[in-house]
């Protein structure tokens, strides 16, 4: 978009006293050449008569020395729409259709294997406007953008997507000097209040090389996306270079997106049910409800297929089919004289955006006719985090149906003592890290030890995840833990396996 200043013929305006070679001359002359959407030379040389200058170049220099202003540009006047629609309005940098437009003529020209993309977004950006207010935080935004903005030389771009995240095309060989620079942008309208000094803005960045079979700039941008994505679920990793393993994974997902809701409509999902037993009587008293998908004769891992599903919120779906299936199970062993235990199901945070699926469970279970003391349902505490309110009117509707319901993954997070605080779960249970390394560890056994007291005291009974071995299993006794889950007993099991279990109920 912007052409090289320093190919123009700028002696010919020695005469005018042009200072051409002045330090930032060619840097300014590009800003505004692209502000005025001047794209070429021969754009820069026109002759309008309309503003008093020889041409666009002797303009946009007078205009560079404070001697003229840009709004005496006809084209810049004649052309406000275009100008609203390339610049973000708050800061007045390039905006996501200036960037298209920009890539976009680097892919038809054949020029674009000569850049690296980028996208950006701002590392806990709360924090600021958490501890300096809104008002400074805001502030400290529109400094970064033109810091960043700037950073793109002649023939580039970087521009603003939203307030935190950014997305550019540099040349290639500037690419470490640009990410680098990422690394810490210092904001000048903040100083550090122990320090005095300004306030360094960081940035996780992703990376996209173009090979050159990219026919769009939005390809471009979903394969940032997709590099970006591997960044944010980790916490240490602050650049991503999308490469040939990335593009799998996302095909992998793609795939998994659109097979999700045909696999359910062809039975390709099974419920298996992992039992809960009681560590005293070693007898099994309730069984989580787990999905399993078998494709095509081989088994995808709800670690790969459950990630997709709560990003798309298939997952609701999904939830709701292993409830379906999870009752009716139980009226078949109920008809048949099965003596049943209570199952868990869990329901994903996702359920919440409206507050409606308590009674969209009770729908399930009546239609059913199940005896409700055979139903658990389950929730994390990610739901408390997201959409606390619901989450509480949600328990006590559920209560008010009849049904128990579960606190899952207790300890992952750090909002678990104020979930218990709020909420009045039946049943908690403790994640496996617990007993990672818990075992005649001091420290650990007075955590945990406390725990279950306390969940006692609020007349919950309490699970423990992940018992492997009889030394966990008695520790976990010790400590007066009610219930046991985990592969000492069992492994998830299929229908029919779980069936026998419950005939023989016993663990000897």
């Amino acid at each position: 978009m912007r052409e090289n200043v320093s190919e123009l013929n700028v002696g010919r305006l020695e005469g005018r006293h042009i200072r051409a070679y002045e330090p930032d001359y060619e840097e300014k002359i590009n800003a505004i050449f692209w502000l005025m959407h001047k794209e070429t030379e021969e754009s820069r040389e026109i002759n309008c008569h309309s503003c008093g200058y020889g041409s666009c170049l002797e303009m946009a220099t007078a205009i560079s020395k404070g001697e003229s202003k840009i709004e005496n540009c006809i084209h810049y006047m004649a052309d406000d729409q275009l100008k609203i629609s390339m610049i973000d309005i708050r800061n007045g940098i390039p905006n996501y259709n200036a960037y298209l437009k920009f890539t976009d003529k680097l892919i038809s020209s054949g020029k674009i294997t000569e850049y690296s993309a980028i996208y950006f977004n701002i590392i806990n950006f709360k924090q600021i406007n958490q501890k300096y207010g809104f008002r400074n935080g805001d502030a400290a935004l529109r400094e970064y953008c033109v810091a960043v903005a700037k950073m793109a030389k002649a023939e580039e771009l970087i521009a603003v997507v939203s307030g935190n995240s950014y997305v550019g095309v540099v040349h290639s060989e500037r690419l470490p000097e640009v990410l680098k620079a990422l690394e810490e942008v210092p904001v000048f309208c903040l100083k550090d209040p122990e320090t005095g000094k300004p306030v360094s803005i960081s940035a996780r960045v992703s990376v996209y090389l173009p090979d050159g079979s990219d026919t769009s700039p939005q390809m471009m941008v979903e394969k940032l996306a997709a590099a970006f994505e591997e960044i944010s679920r980790t916490q240490n990793q602050r650049i991503c270079y999308y490469d040939e393993k990335i593009r799998q994974k996302k095909m992998r997902e793609e795939f998994i997106t659109h097979a999700i809701g045909p696999a359910m409509d062809a039975g390709e999902f099974d419920v298996y049910y992992q039992p809960k037993v009681d560590i005293n009587a070693r007898k099994i008293v309730g069984a989580e409800a787990l999905i399993r998908w078998r494709h095509e004769g081989d088994m995808i891992s709800p670690a790969e297929f459950i990630p997709v599903c709560e990003r798309t919120g298939q997952v609701q779906k999904l939830d709701f089919y292993v409830l379906n299936t999870v009752c009716r199970h139980i009226r078949k062993w109920v008809e048949e004289g099965i003596e049943v235990v209570t199952i868990s199901v869990n329901f994903s945070k996702h359920h919440f955006i409206k507050d409606t699926v308590a009674e969209e469970i009770n729908d399930v279970v009546e239609t059913w006719g199940i005896p409700r003391e055979c139903l658990e349902i389950e929730f994390t505490e990610t739901a408390y985090l997201e959409d606390g309110d619901n989450l509480v009117s949600s328990i006590n509707k559920l209560h008010s149906y009849g049904l128990s319901v579960s606190m899952d993954d207790f300890g992952t997070g750090y909002s678990s003592l104020s979930m218990l605080q709020n909420m009045s779960f039946d049943t908690l249970k403790l994640d496996k890290s617990f007993l990672e390394n818990a075992v005649g560890e001091p420290r650990s056994r007075a955590v945990i030890g406390n725990i279950i007291r306390m969940a006692k005291e609020l007349e919950m009974s309490v699970v423990s995840e992940g018992i492997e071995t009889e030394k966990e299993l008695e520790y976990m006794k010790l400590m007066e833990c009610d219930i046991a889950q985990g592969y000492l007993f069992d492994q998830p099991l299929p229908h029919d396996e779980f069936e026998q279990r419950l005939k023989q109920p016993v663990y000897l």
